[in-house]
Formats: C-alpha cells, sequence, structure tokens
C-alpha cells in the first residue's frame, strides 16, 4: 500500500510539473487588430478553469468555460504593446489553482490614413450587347463600389464591378466608371475614367483565305504560312502533306518525306469569330516536288608508312554523298582500329593483312560501305630477314595447297611451315628429296600469315605465304 501510494506521489508530482509548463500563444496583426492563438494539451486530472488576458493597452477580457483557443482585440493607436495571459487550472482534490503566465510583445503599425482609387475598364461586344469588365483598383480601401455611366442617359449606382448593358441604337457614347472607395480611417477617394465607343449593328462574320509558300532542302519541305484571317478571335491550321503521314496543326510546319515524288500538300484554316459565334473556313492545295535523294558511294584506300614494327595508315578513299563517314580498320594481328589516320604497333615481323572499311551514309540514312584489304609487310624485329635467301612460292595468297621450287644447289636438310609466331606447325626431312618443287596442303589450317623455312648445306631459305579461307 505504501508503494502504491508513493506511485502516485509521484504521479500528481509530474502532472503538477507539466501543469505549470508554459502557456504559450502566437499571435498575427492586421491593420490595428491583433489575433491571438492557444491551445493547450490539458491532462484529465486537471480542468481548465479561466483565462485572462491583458493586451498592454489598458484592456483585458477573462474567458470561463467552456474557453475558446483565441482571442481578438483592436487597438485605438499604432504601437508596441505588452500581451500577457495568464491560465488558471485546478486539480482534482486540490483546491489551489495552478497559475501559467507567458507574455509576447505585439506591434501595430497603425492604419494608412488615405485610400487611392483608380478606374480603368475594358468590354467586350456583340452588336448592340456589351460586357463592360472593371480593371480597377482601389488601395488601402476597407470598402468600395462603382457607378456606371453607359452615356444613353443610363446610370447604375453601387453596380457590381462587371456588368452588361445594351444599347437601344447605333451610335456614339461616352461611357464613364466611377469608383469610389472608404480607408479603414473613413476617408473617402474617388476617381473617373471614361472612354468614347462607336455602337454598330452586327459586325461582318470573319473571312478566311489560306495560303502559303513552301521550299525543299533535300527530302524536308519547310512550309511558310501565309493565310489571312479577317475578323477571327483565333484561327486553327491542318496540314494535309500528301504522303498519308498524320497532319501537322502548326503554323509554318516542316515535312521530311521518306521517298522522292510529287505530292499534293493541303492546308485548311478555320477561324473563330466569338462576335458573331460563326466560324469560317479555307483552304489551298499546291504539288510539291521532292527530288530522289543520291545514294552514298563508298570507295576505301589507303597509304601506309612503316618504322620497323610501327606502321602509320592514312586512309585515302572518298566518300560521295555521304552525310557520315566511319572508319573500320583490321590490322592483320587482331588489331582494329575506328580512326581515319590510325598508328599501329606489330609485335612481330610478318606480312599482314590490313582491311578498311569504310561506311557512310546519305541525308536519308540509306549505308553505303566498301572494303580493300592490301599485304603490309613487317620486318626489322628479331631475325634480319634482308640477309636470308628468298624461296619461291606459289600460289601466294593460297588457300587450298602450296609449291615450293627448292633450290638445286647445295644439300636439302629440313623444310618448316612456320607460323606468325615463328613456331613450325610442318616439318619435313628432305635429306634424301630429289625432286625440283614440293607441296603443302592447306586445307587443315587457319587463315592467316605463314613463313616457309628450307634449310641446306648453303644456307637457310625463308618465304611469307598468306593462307586465305
Amino acid at each position: 500500500m505504501k508503494k502504491f501510494i508513493l506511485i502516485l506521489v509521484l504521479a500528481l508530482s509530474n502532472s503538477m510539473y507539466s501543469a505549470k509548463a508554459q502557456c504559450a500563444f502566437t499571435h498575427v496583426e492586421l491593420g490595428n487588430t491583433t489575433s491571438l492563438t492557444y491551445i493547450w494539451p490539458i491532462l484529465g486530472i486537471y480542468s481548465l478553469d479561466s483565462v485572462r488576458i491583458d493586451f498592454g493597452d489598458g484592456n483585458s477580457i477573462l474567458q470561463v468555460i467552456p474557453i475558446p483557443g483565441n482571442a481578438q482585440h483592436t487597438y485605438a493607436n499604432p504601437g508596441t504593446y505588452n500581451v500577457c495571459l495568464t491560465r488558471y487550472l485546478s486539480m482534482i482534490g486540490n483546491p489551489t489553482p495552478i497559475v501559467c503566465n507567458y507574455c509576447d510583445s505585439v506591434t501595430i503599425a497603425g492604419l494608412p490614413t488615405n485610400c487611392i482609387a483608380q478606374s480603368n475598364f475594358l468590354f467586350i461586344n456583340n452588336a448592340l450587347q456589351y460586357n463592360f469588365i472593371s480593371a480597377s483598383a482601389c488601395i488601402n480601401c476597407a470598402t468600395q463600389n462603382y457607378t456606371w455611366d453607359f452615356g444613353d442617359g443610363t446610370i447604375l449606382t453601387n453596380a457590381p464591378a462587371n456588368v452588361n448593358h445594351t444599347y437601344a441604337q447605333p451610335g456614339f457614347y461616352n461611357v464613364c466608371l466611377t469608383v469610389n472607395g472608404t480607408a479603414a480611417n473613413n476617408t473617402t477617394c474617388t476617381n473617373t475614367s471614361c472612354q468614347a465607343i462607336v455602337v454598330t449593328n452586327a459586325p461582318p462574320p470573319c473571312s478566311a483565305s489560306a495560303s502559303y509558300t513552301s521550299s525543299v532542302v533535300g527530302s524536308t519541305a519547310n512550309f511558310n504560312n501565309t493565310s489571312v484571317c479577317t475578323g477571327c478571335t483565333s484561327t486553327m491550321y491542318m496540314w494535309d502533306f500528301g504522303d498519308g503521314s498524320l497532319p501537322g496543326t502548326t503554323a509554318s510546319p516542316s515535312h521530311t518525306y521518306a521517298n522522292p515524288g510529287t505530292y499534293n500538300v493541303c492546308l485548311t484554316i478555320t477561324g473563330i469569330d466569338s462576335v458573331n459565334f460563326t466560324t469560317c473556313v479555307d483552304d489551298t492545295c499546291m504539288a510539291v516536288t521532292i527530288s530522289g535523294i543520291p545514294s552514298c558511294t563508298a570507295v576505301s584506300n589507303f597509304t601506309n608508312t612503316n618504322n620497323v614494327n610501327v606502321v602509320q595508315f592514312a586512309s585515302t578513299g572518298t566518300c560521295t554523298a555521304c552525310a557520315t563517314v566511319a572508319y573500320a580498320w583490321t590490322f592483320g594481328d587482331g588489331g582494329t582500329s575506328a580512326l581515319p589516320n590510325p598508328t599501329h604497333t606489330y609485335t612481330a615481323n610478318g606480312n599482314y593483312n590490313v582491311c578498311l572499311t569504310l561506311s557512310g551514309t546519305n541525308v536519308n540514312n540509306q549505308p553505303c560501305s566498301n572494303q580493300l584489304c592490301r599485304n603490309v609487310l613487317v620486318s626489322g624485329l628479331g631475325i634480319n630477314e634482308a640477309t636470308m635467301q628468298r624461296l619461291t612460292v606459289y600460289p601466294n595468297p593460297a588457300s587450298q595447297f602450296i609449291t615450293i621450287d627448292l633450290p638445286q644447289q647445295g644439300g636439302l636438310q629440313q623444310l618448316s611451315l612456320l607460323d606468325m609466331y615463328g613456331r613450325a606447325i610442318h616439318t619435313v626431312n628432305l635429306n634424301q628429296y630429289h625432286a625440283e618443287t614440293y607441296s603443302i596442303k592447306l586445307a587443315a589450317l587457319a587463315a592467316g600469315m605463314y613463313t616457309i623455312q628450307l634449310n641446306t648445306t648453303q644456307g637457310t631459305y625463308r618465304e611469307k605465304v598468306l593462307i586465305q579461307p
């Protein structure tokens, strides 16, 4: 039981502390009036008895149950006032009120002393019927009203800002709008604006006249709209390009045709006359000729300059009627490049099949392509081939077989077929061979550059051979 009482005392103490928490308020000033807002969480063991607010100018109010969450006060004079709120709570079983105070300064800037009226208006008419629209302003006005004088003896006082008026007959009328305002300090202001209007019977309906000019660049036609729509408050355009494509709706469009030919292009304009509530339509058609777009033609060619194993390639090909040009090099050793004039470094001597593919597209994205392949000899690395004796090998390039003319001086020893890395893939001993030629079948070999090497008692013979698929 003692433990329960202790817990209850602690809970009441915490609640008492919470009840004494700040009883703040917020405030907003408009003119010479301040508006206070205050809402606080109140625990169930308390009741909010009353709230007193001292506005700092000698005036105060007391709010009792039910207590609202706001208050307003209007000051007589500008200035800064110390506004204080006092909140009174009571707790169950405790007759002593729990009081909380909060103060804040409120600045009243004062009311403007004068108002300024500015009168202006617009109008829309349909024959004798006029809709007058106020474009006026009344600065620092607490209240304002309008007086319309339509110039035909009709005057409306305390009228709305926007009014309708129908004249009995055509003529010249001086229409005036007067704006009357009253400031918050009860000073007044007024201003009048007048416009002379000519009232006529219904104007003629709108009239549309469609016309355009065109120019062609490649497969694209550019249209310049020269149409006229008299009495139209708005105009719409519809283009039929004559090729079955979706219509155009802009005033002066451009259109790209897929194929050459002569197309019947039609423009239809539709005018809207919001005065007479009518429409007017006109169209015109013209023949537009799209000439054939020339196909591009690619011719691949290149030169090369060797510096030992570093080769500078330069494209000397042409691409006629090409809007775009692309280059694709293969250097015969697995290397590639997309540059027009690349440099390539070879890691081994050899006779390499270098290919350049020149590709292009014309203005209609139609492609063209051409390839040129050429053998490029790389030497100067490792063995100096210039000191080697040459063999006669044919055909070269080859695909099915090669035939080697064997030298007749010196004793024959070993004949080898080497790949581009110098590895022997075919070797034969010719010590007892007495024919003048020797043939090797190539069907099982991959395409590439190979070397024929023949060892004799008089020295070594070597020749490159290109094997093609």
